[in-house]
């Protein structure tokens, strides 16, 4: 399963019911494969049915889902059938939507960490997902939609992982390791991009709101050896 949390994939019921492949399916089979979607979402490529770079095979895929076997294989069929689910030149299922989304929030990491430098953002292939020939421009809306979030990503990670003076006297004020606060932050960032995508808040809002989550994970981000021992830590 992934390695990189993401807490949701989109979904906006609008283009469920638009969606012409999706509604030719019967209820049962929209409903194995929403199941399928959330099983792509939490493998390690996310938007695959994939483990360790090979195709998930389908009895492992039946038991994720709760599904019986012989009713998974007529549904996958059908999926594949109607193109509503793809599969890779290494056999491996997918939904381009989803690769889509998922590469355009790697591109947007990148391009944090990296300045915020906008040209990486129409940079494909480049973010250390083996997307191929699984990006598309005219991707179908099969339970996903595109990244519409109004989170400032760029200017959030300028002022903090990308800010030495920020990081130096962040991890003065609370003890953490520099290298953990970087860590933590990141994840924070690729999680608000989810978190927020409705919602507008300026960067300053954003900084403090990340750094109170830092202070409450704080006991989870200081090494052991580096914890001063307290009345609760004693027997």
């Amino acid at each position: 399963m992934s390695a990189t949390s993401l807490p949701a994939f989109f979904f906006y019921p609008s283009d469920w019911m638009t969606d012409l492949k999706v509604q030719s399916l019967d209820f049962e089979q929209q409903g194995i494969w929403f199941a399928i979607l959330c099983v792509m979402h939490e493998c390690d490529e996310r938007g695959t049915l994939s483990e360790s770079n090979q195709p998930m095979s389908r009895k492992t895929l039946a038991k994720l889902i709760g599904c019986d076997l012989r009713k998974l294989n007529r549904t996958m069929d059908e999926l594949l059938a109607k193109k509503v689910a793809y599969t890779d030149e290494n056999g491996i299922v997918y939904n381009k939507r989803m690769v889509k989304d998922h590469a355009i929030i790697l591109a947007r990491r990148e391009a944090g960490r990296k300045g915020g430098n906008p040209n990486l953002l129409n940079q494909k292939n480049k973010t250390g997902l083996n997307t191929g020939k699984r990006l598309s421009s005219t991707d179908s809306n099969s339970g996903t939609n595109t990244i519409t979030t109004t989170v400032c990503v760029q200017d959030l990670y300028q002022k903090s992982v990308n800010d030495e003076e920020w990081l130096f006297k962040t991890s003065s004020a609370h003890g953490i390791p520099t290298h953990a606060i970087q860590t933590f932050c990141n994840e924070w960032i690729t999680n608000a991009e989810l978190r927020f995508m409705l919602e507008e808040y300026p960067v300053n809002k954003l900084l403090s709101m990340m750094l109170e989550d830092l202070v409450k994970e704080k006991p989870k981000l200081i090494p052991k050896e580096n914890k001063v021992p307290t009345e609760a830590d004693s027997w």
